[in-house]
């Protein structure tokens, strides 16, 4: 309340609200008491940027895809350069202040380790601000990387990494288009995204984009626009 306060008065209301430190560290502290199985530390512990932007969706009340490329750990945060500071007009409008530009750091997931990783660490970002359980968001993932694993029929080619980021995207895009109500978890209420997050695996608008490709089909229409071409050709 304080940390908000503080904000509200140098004129923060449009920039993303941050979690105040000390409250930012009890939630981890009891996030890691309650998931004792999971070493939250190194490559699995969220960048607070990714916290501050889980909690500007609940001050908006307004869902928003988080890219996994821009899910960093708090030690690639840490290597990152500071944000250069500007010059803004206050809440007011009659007066400067100094404050620092949004840091739109991004990784490389090229890997399905990094990706895997920077889904993870959302997963755990999202549990901690009251947007979703990490155990429903889990599930999505490894639904997700499931699919992604198993092997293509006869005829078909596995699928490509391209393939899970489409479909995580479109999940969030259906979570937005069906909920209704507030992002803020209340006590006994569940988190808010729950219910709808545990229904990602059945909806066929999401898993579509899992389906396996028929293997060859780019190329075989590559070879019919070249004989098209030759044909005419004088």
């Amino acid at each position: 309340m304080m940390h908000s306060f503080k904000s509200a008065a140098k004129g923060d209301e449009a920039a993303p609200k941050s979690r105040a430190p000390q409250e930012r560290d009890a939630r981890l502290e009891r996030q890691r008491e309650l998931l004792r199985g999971l070493d939250i530390k190194g490559p699995l512990e969220p960048a607070h940027a990714l916290y501050d932007v889980c909690a500007a969706m609940i001050e908006r009340n307004d869902m928003s895809y988080i890219n996994p490329n821009r899910c960093l750990s708090r030690q690639q945060e840490l290597m990152g350069s500071k944000p250069e500071k500007e010059i803004q007009l206050d809440a007011t409008k009659t007066s400067l202040v100094v404050k620092e530009q949004q840091s739109h750091s991004e990784i490389n997931i090229s890997s399905d380790l990094a990706l895997y990783q920077a889904l993870q660490r959302r997963t755990l970002a999202m549990d901690l601000t009251g947007l979703a359980s990490y155990e429903v968001m889990r599930r999505w993932v490894d639904r997700l990387f499931a699919l992604y694993a198993q092997a293509p029929a006869p005829g078909f080619q596995k699928v490509t990494q391209a393939q899970p980021m489409r479909a995580d995207r479109r999940a969030f895009l259906r979570i937005s288009e069906q909920f209704t109500g507030s992002l803020k978890s209340f006590a006994g209420a569940g988190k808010p995204l729950d219910a709808l997050s545990e229904s990602l695996e059945s909806d066929m608008t999401v898993t579509y984009s899992m389906l396996h490709i028929p293997a060859g089909h780019g190329q075989n229409v590559s070879s019919t626009d070249k004989r098209r071409q030759r044909q005419e050709t004088p």
